[in-house]
């Protein structure tokens, strides 16, 4: 049985309780889809990662992974998921897998390019 398995509900196998997990963050920064496919990213983080966000990534490199079946694997709710899942997408850890047929107009598309958008120019709003 893997340290996954054996971690009791609510808490990542390290024992930490979601406030822990997210410093307390109770939203995240990305509006991400249960169903929106992650895989690992190209670029590594430029401070280390947490118990819980090296799990994720761990799965994500394995094949690419909806955020519902994230949460269901690491035994945490999808909104704390969320939450660690937008930071790896802000560090470049995590990107949104987009399938080669996708159409342009397709959610994921959009998730993608916003994530791009964000990590390029930050939080930039215009005048």
């Amino acid at each position: 049985m893997t340290a996954q398995e054996t971690a009791g509900p609510g808490t990542w196998a390290g024992g930490l309780r979601p406030y822990a997990v997210t410093g307390g963050r109770t939203s995240p920064r990305h509006e991400l889809r249960l169903e929106s496919e992650l895989v690992a990213g190209s670029r590594s983080p430029e401070r280390p990662l947490g118990v819980e966000a090296q799990a994720v990534v761990a799965l994500c490199r394995e094949r690419p992974r909806p955020v519902v079946e994230i949460a269901g694997i690491v035994r945490q709710s999808v909104l704390v998921t969320k939450i660690v899942v937008s930071d790896l997408l802000d560090s470049g850890a995590l990107e949104i897998a987009l399938p080669a047929d996708i159409e342009p107009d397709h959610p994921n598309v959009l998730e993608a390019v916003l994530v791009g958008l964000r990590n390029r120019f930050g939080d930039a709003k215009s005048a």
